[in-house]
């Protein structure tokens, strides 16, 4: 099983590769383009997968309770509060930027939409998928939770080093809420919240 999960990551790497120009097009259809992109990308990781574990119980090993949920709540509205603060008070309505700028008045309102929160949970499901798997079938939980923050920071070389260490340090982030919370929506609707405040500051 080692063997053939190290093998659907590589044709997820491929497909990474292939379809990386095609996932961050600037345009009406850019969240349907990258959703269909990560399904693609998902295909591979899920296939080998699906006859070994539960997706059930790796996505939502624990239930979103209301604790959880207000927990939840005051993190995801403490990121758009603070970014909204931040450019308010921002001195000539802009913020530093790095990578890719985008202007957040034209792409904020597509990234409050439900497809993005679609997208969100994809990326999310990739990540919880990949983590678990390599803890599963590869190496430990401990190695495996550093090899994914770092193979996710990597793969964002190409917009900068900045972005690939954002990246390296979100993934962390990510990881521990994932190991808190032990469900996909509230690492999704984090996640979400903090796409929404990224944006607001224009980093994509």
């Amino acid at each position: 099983m080692k063997y053939k999960f190290l093998t659907a990551l590589f044709l997820f790497a491929v497909a990474l590769t292939l379809l990386s120009d095609l996932s961050y097009v600037h345009s009406v259809i850019k969240i349907p383009i990258r959703i269909a992109t990560l399904l693609i990308m998902l295909a591979p990781i899920y296939f080998v997968m699906k006859k070994e574990v539960s997706f059930k119980e790796i996505l939502f090993q624990q239930q979103f309770t209301r604790k959880t949920f207000y927990e939840v709540a005051i993190i995801s509205l403490g990121l758009i509060v603070f970014a909204s603060i931040i450019r308010f008070f921002s001195y000539d309505n802009s913020f530093i930027t790095f990578g890719n700028s985008l202007h957040y008045k034209e792409y904020l309102p597509l990234y409050v939409t439900f497809g993005y929160f679609v997208e969100v949970l994809l990326q999310d499901t990739i990540f919880i998928l990949i983590y678990v798997g390599l803890s599963k079938f590869v190496t430990t939980q401990q190695k495996s939770f550093w090899s994914v923050a770092i193979v996710f920071g990597f793969a964002h070389i190409y917009f900068g080093f900045f972005t690939a260490l954002l990246t390296f340090l979100t993934a962390i982030v990510f990881l521990l809420i994932y190991q808190r919370y032990q469900n996909l929506l509230a690492l999704g609707f984090i996640h979400y919240s903090a796409g929404v405040a990224s944006i607001a500051f224009g980093w994509t």
